[in-house]
């Protein structure tokens, strides 16, 4: 290679992050060739946002052994240290014995020709550098944990979480509970900043309870890329800045390494729950599976109004604001000619000024031609401020269980009647309690969709609606 190509090379090393961990891979694997992919291109795109501060909460639940624990524990503390020596990083895995191997693996890199060459201003101290914690001259460090270690005294700038779960753990009440609890009692803890800290999760889907399962479920917004070994759906996936890939239907993740014939002996051996979960990423409860993948149709948004068009705004409320009552709920559902679309979803716990206000908000925002309230709770007391600020509300009483009412509805997915957008802040929460029900932790959106699909509507003429079709 000639000066000048060489030049160039450096300069894609050192600003493109792909180009980066592809290298790093070559490195850490002598004599491996590289099997380039879409969806490397897709894991490395995300992981730069987290490494150039677009995006603070970042999941990936892709099938094991498919490069992520490269990209994630070890091209990208490198990378960030290349450029910014002086963040702190904190890397946790299920045991202490990866978590060591991913922290020599980053200091051999570090410690590389090329890598030295690259970034001649990051150094590994030589006051500290062990299998636990390396730091760096200009202040920066990467501390390597097990799931359950202590970090007292230690901050991160940037947490990364590479299968905190072993996969026979996975049934383990307690050991997804210690995992769990861990995270939020003690990771969370460490970031120096909890508004501009990072946090990735890179792992395979192990149960619905797993900490892929628990961190959605508290409500908080994650940017998520979920990679299927075979496609249950038509997934568009961001690989570049406007740029997109179709993971289209049936079709497998990595044919050249992952062929048919491999995926379904793997099928045989793990059994469709085992594999559902670690290379589909949908894991799914025990006494769940009422309602199932290939039943959710898509729409792109805007789906702009059309006459005949009529909006229903289902709530199930919660009376509570603790942690661990149900959750308030409002979907918007605009139906069409038979079809319902699921344009909204308000989901958070509140107390009931804020509940109050947040009706009459969402109210004003979709004009649902009726809101329907769950008269339970404080179901009656909303209906009556809503009615008092003019916005047509009725009780709904329910005489069967959720399961029962549930169980309805399910003819309408499977016909392909419930369409739900291609994209949405709120989605990734909504999916995985539908596919969990009635077995998972939470049922409230589930309980608010299934009003609103079961309300009886009254004929009327069709009038255009003035909607504005949006995220909550």
């Amino acid at each position: 290679m000639n000066h000048e190509s060489r030049k160039a090379l450096d300069i894609i090393l050192r600003r493109d992050f792909e180009s980066f961990f592809i290298r790093v891979f070559q490195h850490l694997n002598p004599g491996t060739q590289f099997l380039g992919n879409w969806h490397s291109k897709a894991v490395a795109y995300h992981l730069d946002l987290i490494r150039n501060e677009t995006i603070r909460r970042l999941i990936i639940a892709m099938p094991p052994r498919s490069g992520k624990s490269i990209a994630a524990s070890v091209a990208l503390p490198a990378f960030v240290h290349g450029h910014d020596p002086r963040r702190r990083i904190v890397c946790a895995s299920y045991s202490q014995e990866l978590a060591t191997k991913f922290q020599n693996d980053y200091r051999r890199v570090l410690t590389s020709d090329w890598y030295r060459h690259l970034f001649p201003a990051t150094r590994i101290s030589s006051r500290k550098d062990t299998e636990a914690h390396i730091e760096l001259n200009e202040g920066g460090s990467r501390t390597a944990t097990s799931v359950g270690g202590t970090l007292t005294g230690l901050g991160a700038d940037l947490i990364i979480i590479d299968d905190p779960l072993k996969a026979a753990d996975a049934a383990s009440e307690p050991a997804r509970q210690k995992v769990n609890q861990w995270y939020g009692s003690t990771l969370l803890s460490r970031l120096n900043d909890k508004n501009s800290g990072a946090i990735v999760i890179a792992s395979q889907r192990l149960h619905v309870g797993d900490l892929v399962g628990h961190v959605r479920a508290a409500g908080v917004h994650w940017e998520t890329l979920t990679l299927q070994a075979i496609a249950t759906r038509d997934q568009t996936i961001l690989v570049g800045d406007n740029l997109r890939y179709i993971h289209r239907k049936g079709e497998l993740l990595h044919p050249a390494r992952e062929p048919q014939s491999i995926l379904d002996n793997l099928l045989r051996e793990l059994g469709e729950l085992k594999f559902g979960a670690q290379y589909l990423q949908e894991p799914v409860a025990p006494g769940g599976n009422m309602f199932r993948h290939e039943w959710l149709r898509r729409y792109d948004l805007p789906i702009g109004p059309q006459s005949g068009d009529k909006i229903i705004q289902s709530w199930d409320t919660a009376s509570k604001i603790a942690v661990t009552n149900d959750w308030s709920v409002c979907v918007t559902v605009l139906e069409r000619r038979g079809e319902f679309y699921l344009i909204d979803v308000f989901r958070k716990r509140v107390d009931f000024p804020r509940l109050r206000q947040a009706a009459i908000e969402l109210a004003r925002k979709h004009s649902p031609r009726l809101v329907l309230v769950e008269d339970a709770g404080v179901g009656p007391a909303l209906i009556a401020d809503l009615r008092q600020a003019g916005v047509s509300a009725r009780a709904m009483k329910c005489s069967k269980s959720k399961e029962a009412r549930a169980d309805v509805q399910t003819a309408k997915f499977e016909g392909g009647r419930v369409l739900l957008p291609n994209k949405a802040p709120w989605l990734a929460e909504l999916e995985a309690e539908l596919l969990a029900f009635p077995g998972g932790q939470h049922d409230d959106q589930v309980d608010a969709l299934c009003q609103a699909l079961a309300y009886e509507r009254p004929r009327m003429k069709s009038i255009t609606l003035p909607i504005r079709i949006g995220y909550a």
